[in-house]
């Protein structure tokens, strides 16, 4: 279980980071205040939706909480999106700008 976390929560910074880059420009840019500033709240917002589903993660209820690790072609799926990843992810709390697809569940 703990090695599961820590590769999960890996995946989930990498993609924190990812899409960070993109704000901290615009923020720079920005002086420091304004919706760059709003957006680099919603997005640590989604950083603790995404830490509290892994969180829930445990070696009884993985098989609910996350999506299969191999696809038909016992191919790895997951990828650096936590879409790949996690069956109830909270899409609400971070907007469709950042998505790479806005239908994420």
């Amino acid at each position: 279980l703990g090695i599961n976390r820590g590769f999960l929560h890996a995946f989930d910074c990498a993609y924190m980071i990812q899409q960070y880059i993109p704000l901290l420009e615009k923020f720079s840019s920005a002086s420091g205040s304004g919706p760059a500033a709003l957006e680099i709240e919603s997005l640590l917002q989604y950083r603790e939706a995404l830490f509290a589903c892994t969180k829930r993660v445990s070696g009884s209820n993985r098989l609910t909480e996350l999506k299969p690790h191999l696809d038909n072609n016992r191919k790895f799926r997951y990828a650096i999106d936590p879409a790949t990843r996690y069956v109830n992810l909270p899409a609400a709390s971070l907007p469709c700008s950042y998505s790479s697809h806005c239908g994420v569940r």
